[in-house]
């Protein structure tokens, strides 16, 4: 054999045989298996905080993570979901000032449409008459105050 087949060999076996010694460890000792975590959220956390390349590595790796997971996994995506709709009506109840934004980009979107689209303005005049004459048909109240 070569040289360079006896080194790679006893690297390999070297490398094996520190894998196996860390998974006991890792396996047995919950000490050993603290310790490696705090070392790593302190790394993590010293990078994140000091390092901008560091960050900007991580929110991409992240991202790429998520939209992947969100392509391929249905469940994720529908959990996702509807955590996504929870928030935003969460969102809408509690925050006035959202609300009103909400409220105002609707109506925008709906005047929009109304003086723009011809078929759309047919479809709501010709529902607004269909509405008013139930109104006035199932409701005396209604037909009284029309009549005065």
């Amino acid at each position: 054999m070569s040289e360079t087949a006896i080194s790679n060999a006893r690297s390999v076996l070297k490398h094996t045989r520190q894998s196996i010694w860390f998974r006991k460890k890792y396996r047995h000792n919950s000490l050993f298996r603290q310790q490696k975590n705090e070392r790593v959220t302190k790394y993590f956390r010293n990078n994140y905080h000091n390092n901008n390349d560091f960050r900007e590595k991580q929110k991409a790796r992240i991202q790429t993570h998520i939209s992947v997971k969100y392509r391929s996994n249905t469940n994720f995506r529908v959990e996702n979901n509807e955590r996504a709709k929870i928030h935003i009506l969460n969102k809408y109840y509690h925050n006035t000032d959202f609300r009103n934004g909400v409220k105002s980009k609707a109506k925008m979107h709906f005047l929009n449409k109304y003086y723009n689209n011809i078929q759309f303005r047919n479809k709501v005049k010709s529902k607004a008459k269909v509405h008013i004459l139930n109104k006035y048909h199932n409701n005396t109240k209604f037909r009284d105050e029309y009549k005065a």
